[in-house]
């Protein structure tokens, strides 16, 4: 005997199952997409909202503080993440995480300064945890 008899094989998914999936991918790449575009844009960023020239201490301070803020309130919020999905389920954690997401990562496009667009990048990474968080990890309750 090697212990596999009377043990359900998984059967594949349903198309229901691949469309979530290629959705949830859809996703990831998007979320991957504007990470990596912070480093083409932070120049010109900082040069017309911030009228900063590059190479002096306050640009590359504002360079720092746009790299370092949002990532770090990202990183503190997603503790947290788990215990939203426990209180209030997965579906709705993560319905108003992609709805909040989608609002700071366009108002983040409309900034006008420097500030503005930090606030909108620290909200990105406070919303983008959460999506993150509902869709690996199950609810305890």
């Amino acid at each position: 005997m090697d212990g596999s008899e009377g043990t359900a094989h998984p059967s594949g998914l349903t198309p229901i199952q691949w469309l979530i999936c290629g959705i949830a991918c859809l996703g990831f790449a998007f979320d991957l997409y504007e990470s990596l575009v912070l480093p083409l844009i932070v120049r010109p960023a900082l040069t017309s909202l911030g009228s900063l020239k590059p190479g002096t201490a306050e640009f590359n301070l504002w360079v720092g503080l746009l790299f370092y803020v949002p990532n770090m309130a990202g990183g503190l919020f997603g503790l947290f993440g788990g215990y939203l999905t426990d209180l209030f389920g997965r579906r709705r954690v993560f319905s108003w995480s992609i709805l909040l997401y989608s609002l700071s990562a366009c108002a983040a496009g409309f900034s006008t300064s420097l500030t503005q667009l930090l606030i909108m990048e620290v909200l990105w990474q406070l919303t983008k945890v959460p999506v993150h968080i509902a869709l690996l990890v199950r609810p305890t309750r």
